[in-house]
């Protein structure tokens, strides 16, 4: 019966969802805002019953800022732009795209074992993958790189071998499932922090630091009753102390840091990795992009076969390198581009609403696997990274962080604790 009261409000909810998908065009931006985060909490709250793994209980409110911040922040330094009454109305067509396969997916998050032949192993696996990271870490100090930027371009194929610190937190992961709880007392805990928090000093990679604060909170609340305003809490003090990080990457490189003051001003809060998107988006708009009838989505689909079509761009890059080029907006740096806004310049609003169902399709199913074994649970929560980053990037990253990045990483991680427990056993 509980089961039945409970469908029946996700379908109530959706009901609600697309008549505000309706009518939110009508109404003022402020009030498009406000439409959109009441939706998002409500969102949040009633698919909270499924636990923080189900993608309607965390994909709502990465999503909300990735569409409003920009607007906010506009707004708040009372910039009367042409189009921001336009922004609202195409996000939220994606939302429900998202929304509109998920309501499906009703099956509750079980946690899954750690197999025993494993159990014994986690800590030389966490040893091997902390080793390589230190490597690393001397060898971009020894290297004269003093930025960001630097080291993206100077690397070239080495930067590859940097998952390693996406590695190093999903063995804590690992120990954490079979602890069924986190010890921050626990030396994998602590070194975990500490080699990531080097790492982004000398990469200014963000992603490090922010992506181990997530597995753990999501590691928590698998094992423990969900709490979305604890979630909600969370989000907020992120907001603050993204400038922060924003200004120390790569702080063990760069002496940009030094003499730094935090500046608080309300509308900073915004002015971050979300506020990107909106800005991309509005910039289409602005610009009138004719539509390309899926072209851009050739590009990303070559752009996955690289090893194939090697000189092919992802649209991103076509965004930042050639089209913005011509209206003389030179420099990527912060840019990125907007999912919302590739489906949009290819198929207009039909095009949103059928590229974020079909990520919610995905993200459903993988969320069903999810509960089948050790592996496919860490791989949904490199997934869960993937979909939150690529609001602000293109469907390229999508495909490539997925169906490359993820499967190289849960492979090598399952090669590496498979033959360390062969030669344990051999050993006996």
């Amino acid at each position: 019966m509980d089961n039945l009261v409970t469908k029946k409000n996700w379908f109530l909810f959706y009901i609600f969802s697309s008549i505000c998908c309706l009518l939110i065009g009508f109404f003022d931006v402020n009030i498009q805002i406000l439409i959109f985060f009441i939706n998002t909490l409500i969102c949040v709250f009633i698919f909270s019953q499924r636990g923080i793994l189900h993608p309607l209980s965390w994909f709502p409110v990465f999503y909300f800022l990735y569409g409003s911040a920009f607007l906010i922040y506009e707004i708040l330094d009372n910039n009367n732009l042409i189009y921001m009454n336009e922004i609202v109305p195409l996000v939220f067509m994606g939302f429900i795209g998202f929304l509109t396969p998920l309501i499906f997916f009703t099956k509750e998050n079980k946690i899954p074992f750690v197999p025993k032949e494993y159990s014994k192993v986690i800590p030389y696996t966490w040893g091997i993958f902390l080793v390589l990271c230190v490597v690393l870490i001397i060898f971009v100090l020894g290297s004269g790189i003093t930025s960001k930027r630097e080291f993206i371009d100077d690397l070239g194929g080495i930067g590859f071998l940097f998952i390693v610190f996406s590695m190093l937190p999903l063995i804590y992961c690992v120990k954490i499932l079979e602890d069924k709880k986190i010890e921050l007392k626990n030396y994998m805990f602590i070194t975990t922090l500490i080699i990531l928090f080097i790492g982004f000093g000398v990469t200014g990679e963000r992603d490090y630091i922010f992506r181990f604060f997530l597995f753990l909170f999501i590691m928590h609340y698998t094992l423990n009753k969900y709490n979305p305003l604890v979630f909600l809490g969370l989000i907020f003090i992120l907001l603050f102390f993204m400038p922060l990080t924003q200004q120390m990457k790569g702080y063990l490189i760069s002496e940009s840091v030094v003499g730094y003051e935090y500046n608080f001003e309300i509308k900073n809060l915004f002015f971050n990795d979300f506020y990107a998107a909106g800005r991309n988006l509005y910039y289409v708009l602005e610009k009138q992009v004719p539509l390309m009838y899926g072209e851009t989505f050739i590009w990303d689909v070559k752009r996955f076969f690289n090893f194939i079509f090697t000189d092919q761009k992802s649209t991103g890059a076509w965004f930042n390198d050639t089209f913005r080029v011509q209206y003389r907006d030179i420099g990527t740096s912060g840019w990125g581009f907007s999912l919302v806004a590739e489906a949009y310049i290819n198929f207009g609003k039909l095009g949103i609403f059928l590229l974020y169902l079909i990520i919610g399709v995905v993200s459903g199913i993988f969320y069903n696997l999810s509960r089948k074994n050790l592996f496919l649970f860490l791989f949904y929560l490199l997934y869960i990274v993937v979909v939150i980053y690529v609001t602000r990037a293109d469907f390229a990253n999508y495909l490539s962080l997925i169906f490359k990045i993820n499967v190289i990483i849960i492979l090598t991680i399952f090669i590496v604790l498979k033959t360390l427990s062969i030669l344990r056993k051999g050993n006996k």
